[in-house]
């Protein structure tokens, strides 16, 4: 029986496959890394603000930190400063 496509992909598509691998398992595994902080810092966030009254309902014109952007952009600064800070 005669198949149209070759029974075994070629070496040089197997070769950059497993570049890509290579290239990709580091940063998976620093992502994870980055997310299970990122997770951990905002769960320890949101327990000390847990006592206290919401953002919204305190301060209605601080809107930096009470959209999306502001709270995205605390929980990297958050993750950066956790990361990196050399203490």
């Amino acid at each position: 029986m005669n198949s149209p496509f070759p029974l075994s992909p070629p070496q040089k598509a197997i070769e950059s496959l497993l570049a890509l691998r290579d290239y990709y398992a580091p940063l998976a595994e620093e992502y994870e890394k980055l997310y299970t902080l990122a997770k951990a810092n905002l769960t320890h966030v949101e327990a000390l603000l847990s006592n206290w009254p919401l953002t919204e309902e305190v301060d209605n014109d601080n809107e930096e930190f009470t959209s999306e952007k502001g709270k995205n952009f605390f929980l990297f600064f958050l993750t950066f400063y956790t990361l990196f800070d050399s203490r």
